[in-house]
């Protein structure tokens, strides 16, 4: 994203990232995730949050591949 130019303003804190769609009513709730996103992870790990968002979609998640190298 950071070299995408349709993301001009776009700076990120982390070198790796993931994409997920949302409704467009949820875009400030994203906004605001997205700044607070670096102090969040300091409380939340990624792999933690990454298996709620799965979770909360409906899917279910098979441990024997979740989160491996």
């Amino acid at each position: 994203m950071k070299t995408n130019p349709h993301f001009p303003l776009f700076e990120g804190w982390s070198q790796e990232y993931a994409g997920f769609t949302y409704s467009i009513q949820d875009k400030e709730k994203i906004i605001n995730y997205i700044r607070g996103q670096k102090e969040h992870h300091k409380r939340v790990s990624f792999a933690d949050e990454y298996r709620k968002v799965i979770l909360e979609s409906g899917t279910g998640i098979d441990e024997t591949y979740f989160m491996k190298d």
